[in-house]
């Protein structure tokens, strides 16, 4: 049966298509969220919480044919949401934060204030600043492999990390 009739009929209420169409993406679904975040639990919870999201939501898909674009783009959020709460502490003792940035800090503002502000204008940056900063500096992923993850070149992946890293000079310079 193709996939279009599938979608149809678990639109309708079949559970029995949906299920026929997590079987289907479901070895898709856990690979994206597993290139985001290199954790197998993660991935499994994403895929588990995709497939959720997918059928609570399922009646809001108008194109039956992009159903597995539909999936990867929900498991790719959810992840990179993930991604994003683990990078809750960003350490500013750390002198490579420091000479990334290269930002005067100080001395009246404390270590967690500052750390509170680095998060929140890290947080502000543009989605695909934010996403290749994050993977550069936080994670430490080489540019090939930030580029493969965003499916962008590796050149246009350090242009991403060199105007987060320069927007975030400019408002931290501000904010300190």
């Amino acid at each position: 049966m193709e996939e279009r009739e599938l979608v149809k009929r678990a639109k309708a209420g079949d559970e029995n298509s949906f299920e026929i169409l997590l079987k289907k993406h479901k070895r898709k679904i856990y690979n994206t969220a597993y290139k985001i975040l290199h954790n197998r639990d993660d991935a499994m919870d994403i895929t588990m919480e995709t497939f959720f999201i997918a059928y609570t939501r399922l009646t809001t898909l108008k194109n039956a044919t992009k159903f597995g674009s539909w999936l990867i783009g929900i498991a790719r959020n959810l992840s990179l949401m993930r991604l994003r709460s683990k990078v809750t502490e960003i350490s500013i003792e750390d002198p490579a934060v420091v000479k990334t940035l290269s930002v005067p800090f100080n001395e009246d503002i404390t270590k967690v204030e500052l750390r509170r502000i680095l998060k929140k204008e890290i947080e502000r940056l543009p989605h695909k600043y934010r996403e290749a900063f994050i993977m550069r500096e936080v994670k430490g992923y080489p540019y090939g492999k930030i580029a493969r993850e965003l499916g962008i070149t590796q050149s246009n992946a350090k242009v991403r990390v060199s105007r987060a890293k320069a927007l975030l000079r400019i408002r931290l310079a501000r904010s300190i």
